[in-house]
């Protein structure tokens, strides 16, 4: 069976999707864009900006399973 994955940590779904499904040891993410968790709002007016928000929300519904992302 299949688990939604939520956290307040990164932006909720806008769409009809979760943040995450686990299924089995497979977890699935959805994509993210430069939202702030906090007010649903884009974060920055540039490329730079939007990036560094994503990479600093992207990790948050694996860190919601106890799942390291390294790069």
């Amino acid at each position: 069976m299949a688990e939604k994955i939520f956290t307040d940590k990164a932006p909720a779904a806008i769409g009809p999707y979760s943040q995450a499904i686990k299924a089995g040891n497979t977890v699935y993410t959805s994509g993210q864009i430069a939202l702030s968790p906090e007010s649903g709002v884009l974060v920055g007016d540039n490329i730079k900006d939007q990036t560094e928000q994503v990479c600093r929300i992207s990790p948050q519904c694996l860190q919601r399973l106890a799942l390291p992302l390294t790069v």
